[in-house]
């Protein structure tokens, strides 16, 4: 292997090491709110899923807020390009 081809692979390397660092970060932050949002007891969030969860039967989009409120993250993961690590 000449050094070329060595620098190449150390590069891709680092670069697939910050890629999975920046997805275990976003997964742990993306936890982190999910957990809050089910057991927290922040009392704004607590009232809130208690009030859609009495409306959910009159208005779909109270149960619809119950499933998809604030699991974590809604975008997208950040990406890490080259020459970004």
């Amino acid at each position: 292997i000449d050094a070329k081809t060595e620098a190449v692979a150390r590069d891709e390397v680092e670069l697939f090491a910050a890629r999975r660092e920046t997805a275990a970060e976003y997964n742990i932050g993306a936890a982190g709110q999910a957990l809050e949002y089910l057991q927290g007891d922040d009392p704004v969030t607590v009232l809130r899923k208690e009030v859609a969860a009495e409306m959910a039967d009159s208005f779909e989009t109270a149960g619809e807020w119950l499933d998809d409120a604030p699991y974590g993250p809604h975008g997208t993961p950040p990406i890490v390009s080259t020459g970004n690590y």
